[in-house]
């Protein structure tokens, strides 16, 4: 069995850019918002998460 966990992407955080070339390549341009917020640390209520698969 696999084993997860779960990283808070804010910051300079290494996933961040994963996690914008996966949003980008998932939706059209005229439903995309400002990833942004989700990036900022001090923004409560508005974070981003990435759940990572060992191997």
């Amino acid at each position: 069995m696999s084993d997860f966990t779960i990283k808070k992407v804010c910051g300079d955080n290494p996933y961040r850019a994963a996690v914008r070339r996966i949003y980008m390549q998932s939706f059209p341009l005229f439903e995309r918002v400002s990833l942004e917020p989700f990036f900022t640390c001090s923004v409560n209520g508005a974070e981003m998460f990435v759940l990572l698969r060992e191997n």
